[in-house]
């Protein structure tokens, strides 16, 4: 049956009702929480004087209103497509029919999934759920709306922020999250231009499409994505935008398509795609991941440890698993007070091989790479207060580095080298006023060494000479 759109949504549903012979209910929670729902049970009521009026049909697991449980006759929850198909043609049919083997067809591009159905291409490259993930709720559901837009940049949407802040995770989540969406979900390790290729070529070879050469596999699947729709790749710590938004057209995404993509980067400027910059976990969120992940009853204590972890992903999980692992939560508190340096470079994480330190190292070999200047400012910034340090007040004082005293003599030199610590997530500038995340600036004294001492002394002059009304004795 048809409805056309004018009128009143309910008011076409109660004729749409009355003059159908069978009404097809089919359950879910989504379903079930909407208003629709109420209705229909009411005229279940009110037409069960009718043979089968309503039948029905089981999608998942859910709280069925008492009015309908009684003539359940299709269950399709935790049975493969097949079975459900059979179930379905047996319960709706009169006379209950036999299935023809063989289940469902192949899917097509835009053909409607079975509910619940994992995508027909899968691969995340090992990435597993985080059963403690939380406080990102609300960004992962903005993201779902946003990439359903239909605007022609809102199809690309990238994830940047400081190394820690749970970028991959969060990606890793929408993707199951939103599994149900998408007939093909795709990872690519974006990192090196030769393996981001290679992942890409192997979705094409995973399709089946002619990849003989590499250039041939990248053209057969540009073709077919733009033919395709509800899919979605994930391009993981990209750093360069030319590989997918090249001037010529020539890059691994087509022109023009409807499907979805996730970019995950460090660095914040995307000219060509929209961009969501990720900050720390709200405090309670941040608190709550403790006491679930590390088992702790207190807390004040777990929102205690939070608050000293700067509410930093990546930092929560270093320390959620040293608690769990059975040192005691006021110990670690007190370790983190004396030696938090150390601490984050023991790796304490579940594979024990990322930690803090030489996740924000890629990031600083990159910014060295860069400018000279903004890696001498970095870091001053790591002995200097970690919030809205006032640029205008550092001045070209001895002992100043050569390369950081010729950019804060020179304003469009200073924007390069502050541009570069924000493109790479490093430090935030606003009005002039930068700040460093706490955490990255006691890993980065840390592995200073023996240099820190230089930069402590380097910092302390370039405070006396700021605020020489406030001079003290450093001892103080």
């Amino acid at each position: 049956m048809g409805l056309q759109a004018r009128g009143n949504l309910l008011s076409r549903h109660d004729e749409a009702l009355n003059t159908s012979r069978h009404t097809i209910c089919v359950l879910s929670d989504a379903y079930l929480k909407s208003e629709t729902a109420a209705r229909t049970a009411a005229h279940h009521q009110a037409l069960q004087g009718k043979e089968r009026a309503l039948i029905p049909v089981l999608v998942s697991a859910c709280d069925v209103p008492p009015l309908l449980a009684p003539v359940i006759a299709i269950d399709l929850t935790e049975v493969d497509e097949d079975e459900a198909r059979r179930r379905l043609v047996s319960g709706i049919s009169e006379h209950p029919v036999r299935a023809k083997r063989g289940g469902f067809p192949r899917r097509r591009a835009n053909r409607v999934r079975y509910p619940g159905a994992d995508p027909e291409v899968w691969e995340l490259r090992g990435h597993r759920p985080d059963p403690d993930f939380a406080g990102r709720d609300d960004v992962l559901a903005g993201l779902f709306r946003v990439l359903r837009a239909g605007r022609v940049t809102s199809t690309t949407q990238v994830i940047t922020g400081l190394g820690g802040q749970g970028k991959t995770q969060l990606v890793v989540e929408y993707a199951i999250k939103y599994a149900c969406a998408y007939d093909l979900v795709w990872w690519i390790r974006a990192e090196d231009p030769a393996t981001m290729r290679g992942d890409y070529v192997e979705l094409a070879q995973e399709l089946g499409l002619p990849a003989e050469k590499d250039d041939q596999a990248i053209a057969a699947l540009r073709k077919e994505l733009r033919q395709r729709r509800d899919w979605l790749l994930i391009f993981d710590n990209a750093e360069d935008d030319r590989e997918l938004f090249p001037p010529d057209s020539s890059g691994l995404l087509p022109e023009r398509h409807s499907g979805h993509v996730l970019v995950t980067s460090r660095r914040r400027e995307w000219p060509q795609a929209e961009t969501l910059h990720l900050d720390v976990l709200p405090a309670p969120a941040a608190a709550g991941y403790l006491q679930r992940r590390g088992r702790m009853a207190d807390s004040g204590l777990a929102a205690e440890i939070a608050d000293a972890l700067g509410c930093l992903p990546l930092a929560l999980v270093q320390a959620a698993s040293v608690i769990a692992d059975g040192m005691r939560a006021a110990d670690y508190r007190d370790l983190l007070r004396r030696q938090a340096p150390k601490l984050f470079a023991e790796g304490h994480t579940p594979d024990r091989r990322m930690t803090v330190a030489t996740t924000w190292r890629v990031s600083v070999d990159r910014l060295a790479q860069r400018s000279a200047a903004a890696l001498a400012l970095f870091r001053l910034s790591a002995f200097l207060a970690a919030d809205a340090v006032p640029l205008a007040r550092l001045s070209a004082t001895a002992p100043m580095p050569p390369e950081l005293a010729a950019a804060l003599a020179d304003p469009i030199e200073l924007s390069k080298a502050t541009a570069a610590l924000g493109e790479f997530s490093l430090a935030e500038t606003v009005d002039g006023l930068l700040s460093m995340h706490r955490l990255v600036q006691a890993v980065t004294r840390a592995e200073l060494g023996a240099d820190a001492s230089r930069w402590a002394g380097i910092a302390l002059a370039a405070i006396t000479a700021a605020f020489p009304e406030r001079e003290q004795d450093p001892a103080e």
